[in-house]
């Protein structure tokens, strides 16, 4: 809810998604800019390790992915 509210302050347009795969492959959130996707995939511990999912990088090539977690979030709000 942060980023949507910070895009909306910004008054940016920003599409926000979730994106699941019938297999339950799932992305947490997905900011779609300007026709530029990412998926961010949110853990709580920051020891947690998690890769790009193969559906995801082969759905759609070229799409980021960054992992956000307890001690990465303030950064990733751009606060």
């Amino acid at each position: 809810m942060e980023r949507i509210k910070r895009a909306g302050n910004l008054r940016r347009f920003v599409g926000f998604y979730f994106w699941r795969t019938y297999n339950q492959h799932e992305i947490d959130l997905v900011e779609d800019i300007d026709g530029t996707s990412t998926g961010f995939e949110c853990k709580w511990s920051p020891k947690a390790r998690a890769k790009t999912p193969k559906d995801w990088s082969e759905a759609y090539p070229g799409a980021g992915f960054e992992v956000v977690t307890q001690a990465s979030w303030m950064v990733w709000l751009g606060e």
